[in-house]
């Protein structure tokens, strides 16, 4: 049996077994919700709070650090990092064991993060728009 429900309210999607995101009467993806923010995102994130006076030497850090596709520091903030990383519970404890290793330093925080959706929904927006989907 399929249930189709169509709806206003993004977030939503979190409860479905299968999101179909359409743009301009075009179907841009059909995933299960992990799968859509995954590929949204181009992998799963791990956020980081750290000491505000060691962030930018934990930023450069990170992001030579393999199997880090990217490192930003979370705007609006002094302290936070978000990671880019393919598989957040597999990269979480490569990433502090490596802090720990080579920079003798523990995260305040560190766990994966998952966006709302719709930050997702305006993710893919803006990808189909560069792309002129």
């Amino acid at each position: 049996r399929t249930l189709l429900v169509t709806t206003q309210y993004v977030g939503e999607a979190a409860y479905c077994d299968y999101v179909a995101v359409m743009r301009a009467g075009r179907v841009l993806m059909v995933e299960p919700p992990d799968d859509l923010r995954r590929k949204a995102l181009g992998g799963e994130i791990i956020e980081l709070i750290v000491a505000k006076e060691r962030l930018h030497e934990i930023e450069l850090f990170l992001a030579q650090l393999p199997g880090v596709k990217q490192v930003r520091q979370l705007p609006g903030t002094v302290d936070t990092l978000h990671l880019l990383v393919e598989h957040a519970s597999a990269m979480l404890p490569v990433v502090l064991n490596a802090l720990d290793d080579s920079l003798q330093f523990t995260p305040q925080s560190a766990e994966p993060y998952l966006p709302p959706f719709d930050d997702i929904f305006v993710k893919i927006m803006e990808d189909a728009e560069e792309t002129h989907d």
